[in-house]
């Protein structure tokens, strides 16, 4: 009864029902403990213990006792990385918004080409996941009981599922690495960071800084051509990546930001700057293509201009391909042209030749699916082979090519559900707001580009399996974010209507419109 009473006092108290956040001294002590307890025990625990963590990873092999050997330097590593952690954990809770856009663009180059870049990206994003993985810990800890809102039941709900199929196959390192990184991602940054982002003013400054971001991550690419061993690769441009698809599909998402940047921001002289970037953007996306990525993109910008109500948007799609024609000419050879457009053209594709091989695999396991790292050839993947030698047309089995299927492949017809539900609530909660006259424009330019991601990530799912990588990545980073951005900001929205918490300029843009005067005659 006493927690029955508690929980209904937390339903009715406003002030019970906020998420107490983590302080960063808890934060850093977590991770300093962590980090010298495997510290001491690597020390200590014998070449058998040691051994065993050597087999791990490459990486892990290498520091602890391949190549020049560092076990022999661990005290030395101890207190250096405690000092580094304290330094970076210090950064991450003083400047947050720094924070936010170091993760992005971590998460964005950490498989770069160019290995400046790549080195340093790649220590950073595994900080902010340490950092963040230690967040959630303290977090869940303190605000189980707070948890209210059935958005956060959902996500939970998906979280928990993929935590029961990395148990249910074993513990293998791949599917516990999966949900350790949706637990940091999903939990620890999009429902508890987060948290902090609770109007719609703050939301606008989220959505000013992802779109800030986007700019430089856009600086970044445009510096390939000098940094990266190669940019085009079969007549696609590649960027800093071993594939026109990985670079395609991550960046987009910023290109959609640049859009709304240059329709959304209040400063008109942004506005204006942000167009030549964004077309840049634009052109980069057509110049690689990526056909999944290139029609997300249009149907992401056609979002954006309904909510906007703008033609500008459809200037800017055509001003975009005239761009990427030129540089195509001025850039590629013609054998580059001739492959990039007939592959922008092309209507044959095997597909669903692939999606028939692996919803065989899902008939085989429909509830649990085959984990996380089934999609690794020693699993489904050998048996999707055999399959693939008789029924596919490419011979060889590659990846699912479509995120729904593969949420099936993976966690089964259940963790497929959570994850198709999570996109249709946001959906159905979004065109509420995004279609509906009666909310102010001013609530809607922060709404939109939460929609337009959510948009953009959900279409180019339908033909990429985005969400594949047990590794984490800003698909990752914006999904969970963007979920919950849109259900609780629909909430927000509607119950600010409902106070009549508006201004007078909000308040006349939405009165229906006077009937007209009917004619009296004298």
């Amino acid at each position: 009864m006493d927690v029955l009473r508690n929980y209904i006092d937390l339903m009715t108290n406003d002030e019970a029902r906020k998420f107490l956040l983590p302080s960063p001294t808890e934060v850093f002590i977590l991770v300093a403990t962590g980090f010298t307890g495997l510290c001491f025990v690597l020390m200590v625990g014998g070449d058998r213990f040691v051994n065993r963590v050597r087999r791990l990873s490459r990486t892990a092999y290498d520091l602890i006792g391949g190549g020049d050997g560092l076990s022999g330097n661990l005290p030395i590593i101890m207190v250096a990385g405690i000092l580094g952690i304290a330094a970076a954990f210090f950064v991450f809770s003083r400047w947050e918004k720094l924070f936010v856009a170091l993760m992005l663009i971590a998460f964005s180059f950490a498989d770069s080409t160019w290995s400046l870049l790549h080195y340093i990206a790649f220590a950073i994003k595994y900080t902010i996941v340490i950092y963040l993985a230690a967040y959630g810990a303290f977090f869940v800890y303190r605000n189980w009981n707070r948890i209210n809102q059935p958005v956060h039941w959902w996500v939970i709900a998906y979280v928990g599922w993929l935590a029961f199929s990395a148990v249910y196959h074993g513990n293998r390192v791949n599917d516990i690495w999966y949900f350790g990184t949706q637990f940091t991602l999903i939990v620890a940054f999009g429902i508890g960071w987060m948290s902090r982002v609770d109007d719609i003013d703050k939301l606008m400054e989220f959505n000013i800084l992802l779109a800030y971001t986007a700019v430089i991550i856009t600086g970044f690419h445009m510096m390939s051509p000098v940094v990266a061993p190669k940019i085009f690769d079969g007549g696609r441009y590649i960027s800093q990546f071993t594939n026109a698809t990985g670079f395609a599909t991550t960046y987009v998402l910023f290109v959609i930001s640049l859009v709304w940047l240059a329709l959304a921001h209040p400063s008109e002289v942004i506005r204006k700057a942000a167009i030549p970037v964004a077309l840049i953007g634009l052109g980069m996306i057509l110049l690689s293509g990526t056909r999944n990525a290139t029609a997300a993109l249009a149907c992401a910008i056609v979002v954006l201009s309904i909510t906007f109500r703008s033609k500008l948007i459809f200037w800017a799609i055509g001003i975009g391909g005239f761009g990427a024609i030129v540089l195509m000419l001025i850039l590629g050879d013609n054998e580059t042209v001739n492959d990039l457009g007939s592959r922008l053209g092309s209507t044959r594709n095997t597909r669903l030749e692939l999606w028939v091989v692996y919803a065989r695999s899902v008939v085989e396991n429909p509830i649990i699916g085959w984990g996380a790292d089934g999609q690794t050839g020693a699993y489904y993947g050998a048996w999707a082979q055999e399959i693939a030698d008789n029924y596919s047309s490419r011979g060889f089995a590659p990846g699912v090519h479509n995120a729904i299927l593969g949420q099936a492949v993976r966690f089964g017809l259940v963790g497929m559900g959570i994850f198709l539900g999570l996109f249709t609530y946001a959906f159905w909660r979004a065109q509420k707001i995004v279609l509906d006259r009666g909310v102010p424009q001013e609530f809607k330019k922060a709404y939109a580009l939460p929609v337009a991601i959510l948009v953009t990530l959900f279409l180019e799912g339908a033909f990429e399996d985005n969400f594949a990588t047990p590794r984490g990545s800003v698909v990752n980073v914006l999904y969970g974010t963007m979920i919950i951005l849109v259900v609780m900001f629909a909430d927000k929205i509607e119950a600010r209507i409902a106070s009549g918490d508006l201004t007078a300029e909000m308040k006349k843009e939405i009165a229906p419109p006077e009937p007209p005067k009917k004619l009296v005659r004298i």
